[in-house]
């Protein structure tokens, strides 16, 4: 009996807050994600993205603290899984109400997708979000396009739940948009014959809500309440609330056509109580439809207290909408003579109306509205005058901060301008010190060639000792590096050939001429992925010429059988690595290429270094001037 006592006081607990602990545990997992190395590979981001859609993005807080990370590594890694982490990121900003920015979202991963040319369900998920977005915005022909679009994609991959979808939204416009409720109910119909093959688990919840709707206005309650039924059962099972709060919303509407009025008292109560109970629920309409009821109904202090909450969250609103709450709320308080109350509300949509409607409409039609409000009639005389001259007070701080403003544009200008042309001046001067560079190069490499070349053609026009076939080959040898020279120097001042691609392509032909008839095997590595452009041209010709001494030294030096470069960039500096496997030997460090070399380097601003680690390593680190 002891031993059962104690099982009972320690291991029930244990076992009771088991899903709290799993909970924890991946709070923790999440965190030792973004902190530990090494990072999830990509088959577990495909794991967690799956995870995130089987759910439906009911687990909103999860998601979102993990979509950054998702994100971060995804690129890390070059995963494949970009566009279903962008369709995600923009259903969570539709489900915010940040439409523009959830379209710009969608548009981008629509667009990853048409360049990989697979047709997928996320495909399929950003037409239906496009849609939604087109028909909150009002555009119902491109919403029905999207939504048409979605359908068509998903009857192709048999994506059940994306036709399911499709339907239902089409059903939307039909029934929001046209009013054609029969073309509304036979999209809903043909969506239901979809429910038993998709996967979705609040899916099937609303085609029955919109078929009750359609029911709706045809005043055939009977059928309407039976569909709202069956969409009660499918999401008390999964408990999933936003479903719910829309079925109260619609059964109040019906309760309202109805002339119930006790019904629709309570479904609106319903519904308040599960917005306020779940977070993922946020309607704030709700509050002023209590506050209209009770007002009809006389309920003055009930109608105050629903107003006041609607007030609270005006966010939802758009201006009309909010305009009338105004009006109803500050009536109320005439109706009180509770003139310190209409005062505190009025102040209340001043700061609004300044936050809130800048973009909506016109500046005349904006203080219109505004004197609608503050001249209503159930306002003193004495509080107008106060609230008019707050009003003018805003209006003359509006045209300092105007002014003040234009000051600052004419200001920046005039920066604008003498930065430019300090950045014309910094540019001359960089072109003259490039063409003496030039023109030092040409005389101190390629010169001195040409006065070899000439010196040894005259030696042998003159020459009767036999020896003119050794100057013949010298002469040809001295002219092609001659031509090589002037051949580097000419692609290093070629502005369309100033990418770390084009580098590469340079490097890799100078080593295939090099290691054609050598037994070192080489691997060439480009870790650069930006597509930057512009690198300069000292910087360029520089780097390119610290690379082949090195690679004429591992020939001439070496006995290597192995040899790696890499590029890379790492804190804005270009990144040269050259490493082979041979032994180590005497190396004069004092020789003339090694000190070419960190010449060259430091010249460029950059460092050089030269020793034996499992064979000889070169590294090279240049800085590059531009944003890569």
């Amino acid at each position: 009996m002891k031993a059962h006592n104690k099982a009972t006081i320690f291991v029930y607990p244990l076992l009771r807050n088991i899903p709290f602990i799993l909970v924890l545990l991946t709070c923790y997992q999440v965190r030792v994600y973004a902190d530990v190395q090494p990072k999830i590979n990509c088959n577990e981001i495909e794991g967690i993205v799956d995870s995130i859609y089987a759910n439906e993005l009911e687990e909103d807080i999860w998601t979102r603290e993990i979509m950054p990370y998702l994100y971060q590594q995804t690129l890390a890694q070059n995963c494949d899984g970009l566009p279903e982490i962008l369709n995600l990121a923009g259903l969570l900003y539709y489900n915010d109400g940040s439409f523009e920015k959830s379209r710009r979202v969608l548009e981008r991963a629509d667009s990853l997708i048409h360049i990989s040319e697979k047709n997928t369900e996320t495909h399929v998920r950003n037409q239906l979000f496009l849609g939604l977005i087109e028909l909150k915005a009002g555009n119902s022909e491109l919403a029905e396009l999207h939504f048409k679009s979605a359908q068509k994609l998903s009857t192709k991959i048999q994506f059940a739940s994306g036709e399911l979808q499709a339907l239902v939204n089409q059903s939307l416009v039909a029934h929001y948009s046209s009013g054609n409720y029969t073309r509304s109910k036979e999209l809903l119909q043909q969506a239901s014959q979809l429910i038993d093959r998709s996967k979705s688990k609040a899916m099937p919840g609303y085609v029955y809500l919109n078929l009750g709707s359609n029911y709706v206005k045809e005043q055939n309650y009977k059928e309407a309440e039976a569909n709202f039924e069956k969409a009660r059962a499918i999401w008390e099972a999964i408990s999933f609330a936003k479903g719910l709060y829309y079925l109260e919303s619609h059964y109040a509407i019906m309760a309202r056509e109805r002339k119930q009025t006790k019904r629709y008292e309570r479904h609106l109560i319903n519904a308040l109580e599960i917005m306020e109970r779940d977070s993922t629920v946020t309607r704030a309409s709700t509050y002023t439809q209590l506050g209209y009821f009770y007002k009809s109904e006389n309920k003055i202090e009930e109608a105050i207290y629903y107003f006041e909450r609607g007030m609270e969250n005006h966010e939802s609103y758009d201006e009309n909408d909010f305009l009338s709450l105004v009006s109803n709320l500050s009536s109320l308080y005439a109706q009180k003579n509770d003139f310190n109350k209409i005062k505190e509300v009025n102040q209340k949509v001043l700061t609004i109306y300044k936050n809130k409607f800048n973009n909506v409409s016109s500046q005349e039609s904006k203080w219109q509205k505004k004197e609608f409000v503050l001249e209503s009639k159930i306002i003193e005389n004495e509080l107008l005058k106060q609230s008019q001259e707050e009003a003018a007070f805003k209006i003359r701080l509006r045209n300092f901060l105007l002014l003040l403003l234009a000051i600052t544009f004419i200001l920046a200008g005039f920066l604008a301008h003498m930065r430019l042309k300090s950045n014309k001046l910094k540019e001359k001067l960089h072109l003259e010190q490039l063409r003496t560079k030039i023109s030092k190069n040409l005389h101190d490499d390629v010169g001195t060639l040409l006065a070899g070349i000439s010196y040894q053609a005259q030696t042998l026009e003159f020459d009767d000792s036999g020896n003119k076939t050794e100057l013949i080959e010298n002469i040809v040898k001295k002219s092609a590096e001659a031509k090589t020279l002037m051949r580097d120097m000419v692609w290093a001042m070629d502005a369309r050939k100033d990418s770390f691609t084009d580098l590469e392509y340079k490097m890799k032909d100078f080593l295939s001429d090099m290691l054609a008839n050598s037994a070192i095997d080489y691997q060439f590595q480009n870790n650069i992925t930006s597509e930057f452009k512009g690198l300069a041209s000292d910087l360029k010709y520089g780097v390119y010429l610290i690379f082949k001494e090195s690679i004429n030294n591992i020939i001439k030096h070496s006995d290597a059988d192995n040899l790696l470069i890499r590029l890379s960039l790492e804190n804005k500096m270009l990144c040269l690595l050259i490493k082979d496997d041979g032994s180590e030997k005497v190396i004069k460090k004092s020789g003339q290429g090694l000190q070419n070399m960190a010449e060259r380097a430091k010249e460029l601003g950059g460092s050089y270094q030269f020793h034996f680690e499992n064979g000889y390593r070169t590294d090279v680190k240049l800085p590059v001037e531009k944003d890569i």
